[in-house]
């Protein structure tokens, strides 16, 4: 629904006027409720386990140890995350259509090379890694980021330095 809006609040701007959109998904983020067909994409059976899976809990902090996501599901096995890591998947593809909407009415406005794009999220998810669910840590799967930026004379390619959304509001301004 919310990027059929979008896409309808695009399609229906002014041709004169320039406009902006916020679209937030909320995708992919608990609690996994993921439509079909994508919620059957992925099978669990196909899912592999991170590599600091079943890793020795004593190594890590306590504050990570004792804290909500692993709490949650401390007593896991991998056939259980692996359901998880299969839904949260199917929940990135579901995603990943629903931008397609929103990119797909931008492109029938006829605006798209002079519109600004950006797509990213607030957080990476574990699924397992450390044996821990969600995010709050400072391990690589909750910190490295999606983040896509298309614009006018930004040419198309994968950039691996570090990057920050700290300031990108008054950046894209």
């Amino acid at each position: 629904v919310l990027s059929r809006n979008a896409a309808d609040f695009i399609l229906s701007a002014p041709q004169d006027r320039p406009f902006a959109v916020w679209c937030s998904l909320g995708g992919p983020h608990p609690p996994i409720l993921v439509p079909e067909p994508y919620y059957s994409m992925f099978r669990s059976d196909e899912m592999q386990p991170p590599a600091s899976f079943g890793e020795d809990a004593a190594g890590l902090p306590r504050s990570v140890w004792d804290g909500p996501g692993a709490q949650s599901v401390r007593d896991w096995t991998w056939e259980r995350w692996a359901v998880a890591a299969a839904a949260y998947r199917g929940f990135v593809a579901f995603t990943d259509a629903c931008f397609g909407v929103v990119l797909d009415a931008l492109s029938a406005s006829g605006r798209a090379g002079e519109t600004v794009v950006v797509a990213t999220c607030d957080h990476g998810e574990m699924l397992g890694a450390h044996n821990i669910y969600q995010k709050g840590v400072l391990y690589d799967e909750s910190v490295h980021l999606p983040f896509v930026l298309v614009a006018p004379d930004i040419h198309p390619g994968r950039r691996e330095q570090l990057a920050s959304q700290v300031d990108l509001a008054p950046t894209l301004l």
